[in-house]
Protein backbone atom coordinates (compact mmCIF):
# COMPACT_ATOMS: atom_id res chain seq x y z
CA UNK A 1 0.00 0.00 0.00
CA UNK A 2 3.00 2.31 1.06
CA UNK A 3 4.51 1.71 -2.35
CA UNK A 4 1.51 2.42 -4.56
CA UNK A 5 1.15 5.40 -2.64
CA UNK A 6 4.35 6.68 -3.28
CA UNK A 7 3.88 6.00 -6.96
CA UNK A 8 0.45 7.82 -7.07
CA UNK A 9 2.28 11.03 -5.65
CA UNK A 10 5.06 10.82 -7.68
CA UNK A 11 2.55 10.92 -10.72
CA UNK A 12 0.59 13.61 -9.23
CA UNK A 13 4.17 15.56 -8.64
CA UNK A 14 4.76 14.90 -13.00
CA UNK A 15 1.40 16.78 -13.78
CA UNK A 16 0.98 20.20 -13.71
CA UNK A 17 -2.18 21.54 -13.09
CA UNK A 18 -4.54 22.74 -16.02
CA UNK A 19 -4.16 26.76 -14.79
CA UNK A 20 -0.14 26.13 -15.46
CA UNK A 21 0.18 24.74 -18.38
CA UNK A 22 -2.62 27.39 -19.61
CA UNK A 23 0.59 30.26 -19.52
CA UNK A 24 2.01 28.24 -22.39
CA UNK A 25 -1.28 29.09 -24.61
CA UNK A 26 -1.25 32.73 -23.21
CA UNK A 27 -0.79 33.56 -26.80
CA UNK A 28 -4.42 32.13 -27.31
CA UNK A 29 -7.17 34.86 -26.86
CA UNK A 30 -10.13 32.40 -27.03
CA UNK A 31 -10.41 31.58 -23.04
CA UNK A 32 -12.62 28.35 -23.82
CA UNK A 33 -9.37 26.99 -26.60
CA UNK A 34 -7.26 28.11 -24.24
CA UNK A 35 -8.20 25.81 -21.58
CA UNK A 36 -9.06 22.79 -23.67
CA UNK A 37 -5.69 22.53 -25.17
CA UNK A 38 -3.93 22.91 -21.77
CA UNK A 39 -6.23 20.12 -20.69
CA UNK A 40 -5.16 18.02 -23.95
CA UNK A 41 -1.43 19.03 -23.29
CA UNK A 42 -2.42 18.00 -19.19
CA UNK A 43 -3.60 14.81 -21.03
CA UNK A 44 -0.23 14.03 -23.16
CA UNK A 45 2.07 14.35 -19.75
CA UNK A 46 -0.47 12.03 -17.86
CA UNK A 47 0.66 9.38 -20.67
CA UNK A 48 3.83 9.93 -20.17
CA UNK A 49 4.10 9.68 -16.75
CA UNK A 50 2.27 6.58 -17.01
CA UNK A 51 4.66 5.21 -19.55
CA UNK A 52 7.58 6.08 -17.45
CA UNK A 53 6.14 4.60 -14.50
CA UNK A 54 5.04 1.32 -16.02
CA UNK A 55 8.14 0.43 -17.94
CA UNK A 56 5.82 -0.72 -20.56
CA UNK A 57 8.26 0.44 -23.90
CA UNK A 58 8.44 -1.75 -26.87
CA UNK A 59 5.05 -3.29 -25.49
CA UNK A 60 0.95 -3.09 -27.63
CA UNK A 61 0.18 -0.67 -25.15
CA UNK A 62 2.87 1.47 -24.89
CA UNK A 63 2.21 1.47 -28.81
CA UNK A 64 -1.48 2.90 -28.05
CA UNK A 65 -0.26 5.12 -25.73
CA UNK A 66 2.14 6.96 -28.45
CA UNK A 67 -0.54 6.96 -30.75
CA UNK A 68 -2.81 8.94 -28.42
CA UNK A 69 -0.37 11.34 -27.70
CA UNK A 70 0.48 11.38 -31.46
CA UNK A 71 -3.43 12.05 -32.13
CA UNK A 72 -3.57 14.59 -29.44
CA UNK A 73 -0.55 16.60 -30.12
CA UNK A 74 -1.90 16.88 -33.74
CA UNK A 75 -5.11 18.46 -32.35
CA UNK A 76 -3.27 20.72 -30.07
CA UNK A 77 -1.43 22.00 -33.90
CA UNK A 78 -4.62 22.26 -35.94
CA UNK A 79 -6.80 24.26 -33.05
CA UNK A 80 -3.58 26.39 -33.27
CA UNK A 81 -2.87 27.13 -36.37
CA UNK A 82 -7.60 27.57 -36.76
CA UNK A 83 -7.34 30.16 -34.01
CA UNK A 84 -4.22 31.94 -35.67
CA UNK A 85 -6.02 32.18 -39.18
CA UNK A 86 -9.21 33.20 -37.57
CA UNK A 87 -7.33 35.69 -35.76
CA UNK A 88 -5.83 36.61 -38.95
CA UNK A 89 -9.49 37.13 -40.74
CA UNK A 90 -10.84 38.79 -37.86
CA UNK A 91 -8.03 41.58 -37.90
CA UNK A 92 -8.71 42.38 -41.64
CA UNK A 93 -4.98 40.96 -41.76
CA UNK A 94 -5.97 38.35 -44.63
CA UNK A 95 -9.32 37.93 -46.60
CA UNK A 96 -11.30 35.30 -46.57
CA UNK A 97 -11.45 34.60 -49.93
CA UNK A 98 -7.69 34.70 -50.24
CA UNK A 99 -6.87 32.04 -48.54
CA UNK A 100 -9.94 29.64 -49.02
CA UNK A 101 -10.80 27.38 -51.55
CA UNK A 102 -12.89 28.57 -53.93
CA UNK A 103 -14.85 26.41 -57.09
CA UNK A 104 -17.33 27.19 -59.69
CA UNK A 105 -20.73 26.80 -59.36
CA UNK A 106 -23.48 26.34 -62.04
CA UNK A 107 -26.01 28.98 -61.57
CA UNK A 108 -28.56 28.75 -64.74
CA UNK A 109 -27.90 25.87 -67.83
CA UNK A 110 -29.95 26.35 -71.23
CA UNK A 111 -29.92 23.47 -73.78
CA UNK A 112 -29.09 24.96 -76.84
CA UNK A 113 -28.11 21.52 -78.90
CA UNK A 114 -29.78 18.04 -78.68
CA UNK A 115 -26.66 15.74 -80.56
CA UNK A 116 -28.42 12.51 -79.53
CA UNK A 117 -30.27 10.38 -75.96
CA UNK A 118 -26.78 10.62 -74.32
CA UNK A 119 -25.18 13.91 -75.57
CA UNK A 120 -26.21 17.71 -75.99
CA UNK A 121 -25.32 20.91 -75.89
CA UNK A 122 -25.91 23.59 -73.06
CA UNK A 123 -24.96 26.96 -72.02
CA UNK A 124 -24.43 27.80 -68.43
CA UNK A 125 -24.29 30.74 -65.99
CA UNK A 126 -21.60 29.75 -63.43
CA UNK A 127 -20.55 32.16 -60.04
CA UNK A 128 -17.54 31.27 -58.47
CA UNK A 129 -17.99 30.57 -55.00
CA UNK A 130 -15.46 30.72 -51.67
CA UNK A 131 -15.64 28.73 -49.09
CA UNK A 132 -16.02 29.48 -46.12
CA UNK A 133 -13.73 29.73 -42.55
CA UNK A 134 -15.62 27.77 -40.42
CA UNK A 135 -14.76 26.54 -36.56
CA UNK A 136 -15.42 22.67 -38.39
CA UNK A 137 -12.91 23.32 -41.26
CA UNK A 138 -10.38 20.47 -41.65
CA UNK A 139 -7.08 20.09 -41.25
CA UNK A 140 -5.64 20.32 -44.90
CA UNK A 141 -7.43 23.29 -45.30
CA UNK A 142 -6.65 24.93 -42.05
CA UNK A 143 -2.46 24.30 -43.39
CA UNK A 144 -3.44 25.85 -46.97
CA UNK A 145 -4.98 28.23 -45.31
CA UNK A 146 -2.29 29.12 -43.18
CA UNK A 147 0.11 29.23 -45.71
CA UNK A 148 -1.81 31.11 -48.09
CA UNK A 149 -1.73 33.83 -45.31
CA UNK A 150 1.99 33.79 -44.56
CA UNK A 151 1.48 32.12 -41.26
CA UNK A 152 3.58 28.69 -42.32
CA UNK A 153 6.05 29.16 -44.84
CA UNK A 154 6.64 26.22 -47.50
CA UNK A 155 8.95 24.63 -44.63
CA UNK A 156 6.80 25.09 -41.96
CA UNK A 157 3.48 24.09 -44.20
CA UNK A 158 5.56 20.44 -45.13
CA UNK A 159 5.71 20.28 -41.57
CA UNK A 160 2.28 20.70 -40.78
CA UNK A 161 1.22 18.27 -43.08
CA UNK A 162 3.73 15.79 -41.74
CA UNK A 163 1.62 16.33 -38.52
CA UNK A 164 -1.67 16.16 -40.23
CA UNK A 165 -0.68 12.37 -41.48
CA UNK A 166 0.63 11.27 -38.35
CA UNK A 167 -3.00 12.32 -36.67
CA UNK A 168 -4.79 10.56 -39.64
CA UNK A 169 -2.67 7.68 -39.79
CA UNK A 170 -4.40 6.36 -36.80
CA UNK A 171 -7.66 5.20 -38.98
CA UNK A 172 -8.38 1.30 -38.30
CA UNK A 173 -9.96 0.81 -41.48
CA UNK A 174 -8.02 0.05 -44.40
CA UNK A 175 -4.72 -0.34 -42.73
CA UNK A 176 -2.52 -2.77 -44.19
CA UNK A 177 -0.71 -4.27 -41.38
CA UNK A 178 -0.84 -4.83 -37.39
CA UNK A 179 -1.96 -1.35 -35.79
CA UNK A 180 0.68 -1.71 -32.99
CA UNK A 181 3.87 -0.07 -34.27
CA UNK A 182 3.63 3.26 -32.84
CA UNK A 183 6.74 4.32 -31.03
CA UNK A 184 8.43 6.71 -29.02
CA UNK A 185 10.59 7.90 -31.63
CA UNK A 186 7.37 8.45 -33.70
CA UNK A 187 5.74 10.36 -30.84
CA UNK A 188 8.69 12.83 -30.17
CA UNK A 189 8.68 13.26 -33.81
CA UNK A 190 5.07 14.63 -33.38
CA UNK A 191 6.47 16.69 -30.32
CA UNK A 192 8.81 18.33 -31.64
CA UNK A 193 6.64 19.08 -34.90
CA UNK A 194 4.04 20.98 -32.50
CA UNK A 195 7.15 22.55 -30.88
CA UNK A 196 8.27 24.39 -33.58
CA UNK A 197 4.51 24.78 -35.75
CA UNK A 198 3.27 26.35 -32.05
CA UNK A 199 6.03 28.53 -31.70
CA UNK A 200 5.39 30.44 -34.80
CA UNK A 201 2.34 30.65 -33.99
CA UNK A 202 2.95 32.36 -30.90
CA UNK A 203 5.17 34.88 -32.69
CA UNK A 204 2.75 35.66 -35.60
CA UNK A 205 -0.22 36.39 -33.13
CA UNK A 206 1.85 38.70 -31.08
CA UNK A 207 2.62 40.71 -33.86
CA UNK A 208 -0.92 41.64 -34.50
CA UNK A 209 -1.55 42.76 -31.09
Amino acid sequence: MANNRGSKISLQKKIPPVEELAERFSFISNEILRTNLAIAFQYIIFLIAILDELEVEGTTIASSVHKDMIVHSGTIIESCLHHCVRRYIDSGTVESEDIMPSDWDVKDSKDLYVISETEKVCGVTMHKKTEHFKDNTNFIVVNRAAQKAGILDATLFDKAEKAREMRNKIHLAGQSGIDGAYTKAESKKMFDLANEIISEVESKLKSLT
